[in-house]
C-alpha cells in the first residue's frame, strides 16, 4: 500500500513546473549522464524555497533521492558541506526521519529505493525537495 501511495505522490510532484535540473540541462531530455546532483543544486533548492517562505520540517526541508543519487552527491568533489545524521541529531530525539542520512544546506537527505525514473539520454533519478 505505501509503495502505491508513493507511486501516487510521486506521479503529481513529476507533473510540477519549479524544477532545478542538474549540470547544464534545462529539460528532462537534455539531461546526460555527466549531470549529477550537486551541494550547490541543494543550496539552489532551499534558496527557493526560502524565499517562497515554504515551510520546514522540523529543522529542515527535506530531499527525498534514490541511493544512487546519494552516492553521486557524497562522493562529488564539492560535498565537504554535507553533515552525517549523527553530527547533528541528539539521541533521541523524534525528529529524525524514516530513511534520513545527513543534512547539507538546511536540506535533509533521506534516502529511498522506490524513486520513479524519467527516460532521457540515460535513466533519470528525480529528487524531490520539500
Amino acid at each position: 500500500m505505501a509503495r502505491i501511495i508513493d507511486e501516487v505522490i510521486q506521479g503529481v510532484l513529476a507533473l510540477g513546473t519549479n524544477v532545478i535540473y542538474a549540470g547544464s540541462a534545462t529539460t528532462r531530455a537534455t539531461i546526460a549522464a555527466t549531470d549529477l546532483l550537486t551541494t550547490t543544486d541543494l543550496a539552489k533548492a532551499n534558496a527557493f524555497l526560502s524565499t517562497k517562505a515554504a515551510p520546514v520540517f522540523g529543522d529542515g526541508y527535506i530531499a527525498v533521492m534514490h541511493p544512487n543519487v546519494l552516492f553521486d552527491l557524497q562522493t562529488g568533489t564539492a560535498t565537504g558541506a554535507f553533515l552525517d545524521l549523527s553530527k547533528y541529531t541528539e539521541s533521541g530525539r523524534a525528529l529524525i526521519v524514516n530513511g534520513e542520512v545527513g543534512k547539507i544546506f538546511n536540506v535533509r537527505v533521506v534516502t529511498s529505493s522506490y524513486i520513479q525514473t524519467f527516460s532521457s539520454t540515460v535513466t533519470v533519478y528525480p529528487t524531490y525537495v520539500m
